[in-house]
């Protein structure tokens, strides 16, 4: 099954197309970096965003799961709902998520003609 074969990839799969330096000078770039620290940093959140597309069935908590799976560093997730999430996902802002595929996306093929 193709989820359960992403899910063994973890984060890995995302940090090879969006390497944590970019998103963190897109995040900056963007005025979206913390001020203080978070549970649900924006880099996180970032990589939590792009998982919701790579597994759109899945609900957040879910998401969450796989996102988690994937991170080196495993801090306790108390007090991480739904709610918490959503926050995240409106302090990151779309912004950074336009600006970041502007950064990343290329042209599949050259010089075709029709």
């Amino acid at each position: 099954m193709l989820i359960s074969r992403l899910e063994r990839l973890g984060l890995g799969i995302l940090t090879q197309s969006c390497p944590p330096e970019l998103v963190d000078r897109v995040v900056g770039d963007e005025g979206r970096k913390e001020k203080r620290r978070r549970l649900l940093s924006a880099r996180f959140t970032v990589y939590f965003v792009l998982a919701m597309c790579l597994f759109p069935q899945a609900d957040y908590l879910e998401v969450l799961r796989l996102v988690k799976a994937g991170e080196s560093t495993l801090r306790p997730w108390t007090g991480v709902n739904k709610s918490s999430l959503t926050r995240a996902r409106q302090r990151l802002g779309w912004t950074v998520m336009r600006e970041l595929f502007r950064a990343v996306a290329r042209p599949l093929g050259a010089g075709l003609s029709v």
